[in-house]
């Protein structure tokens, strides 16, 4: 290993150690400001990368005190699972209930994909079609 100028980079451990730290603080920050808000609509879509790795994103939108609207990542999360409606379903119920938001939640928006559809048949929040999915299933078809 190269030091430059006496510089001695972190391990990985110390690496890992301080993103896990971060990442318990970001979530005690963000579920103690959503502690606040009586409302939360989310929106989810999942997709895959080159190599077939597939995410899962979770954010949600709020009105603040200011009566500014407010969009926060709630939970990115890798989904190695297969992409079925009960899987689905379970990890976004899941997640918001880590976060302590499940009952705050009302709505999620997100994509027409036939999983999807299926995963809310177990899911207290309405499904909200995206209309920017919408549209582009429009455009695509058209041409």
């Amino acid at each position: 290993m190269i030091f430059f100028l006496g510089y001695k980079p972190p391990t990985r451990r110390t690496a890992q150690r301080q993103l896990k730290r971060l990442c318990n603080n970001h979530t005690r920050w963000l579920v103690a400001e959503l502690k606040r808000i009586d409302t939360l609509a989310v929106t989810t879509d999942l997709w895959s990368d080159k190599k077939m790795n597939s995410y899962m994103c979770l954010t949600g939108h709020y009105i603040n005190s200011d009566s500014k609207l407010q969009s926060k990542v709630l939970s990115f999360t890798a989904f190695p699972e297969r992409h079925t409606g009960g899987q689905i379903s379970y990890t976004i119920k899941k997640e918001l209930k880590r976060l302590q938001f499940y009952d705050k939640t009302h709505t999620i928006t997100c994509d027409g994909a036939a999983n999807i559809k299926k995963s809310f048949e177990s899911l207290k929040p309405k499904r909200v079609h995206c209309l920017g999915h919408k549209l582009h299933l429009i455009v695509c078809n058209a041409l």
